[in-house]
């Protein structure tokens, strides 16, 4: 977790299949975030749904601390079916940082959370 001003903005988190069996990785994180950022009383969006077997899925999760919270979960995620078989997908997670899309944490903090004015952000960009 990141605290501070770096890990106050919302977050846009992209996952991509890798492999054949890539896609059921990718929807089953893509459900299990959304679910998690609900009971944490975020907001999700969808910004790209995937069409096709090998295209990345991207939400956004809007909430105090989400680029924070969510940091962490950037890189590979194996997971298991039933039957035992493996599949991968790649997260990345980037602060929604862009001044059009609101204040951070806006979505559920208000305009409590903006940050001052002449701050700028140091966060860095996809990790």
């Amino acid at each position: 977790m990141i605290l501070g001003w770096d890990g106050l903005w919302d977050a846009i988190v992209e996952l991509s299949p890798i492999g054949a069996r890539g896609r059921a990785a990718r929807d089953l994180l893509i459900s299990k975030y959304t679910a998690w950022a609900e009971s944490q009383r975020m907001t999700v969006v969808i910004l790209r749904e995937p069409k096709e077997d090998n295209e990345p899925g991207m939400i956004a999760v809007k909430g105090p601390y989400a680029a924070g919270l969510l940091r962490l979960e950037a890189g590979l995620h194996r997971v298991r079916d039933a039957e035992g078989l493996s599949a991968v997908a790649r997260v990345r997670v980037a602060p929604w940082t862009d001044e059009r899309a609101g204040s951070p944490g806006e979505g559920a903090q208000g305009a409590e959370g903006r940050r001052p004015a002449g701050r700028q952000s140091s966060a860095p960009g996809w990790r």
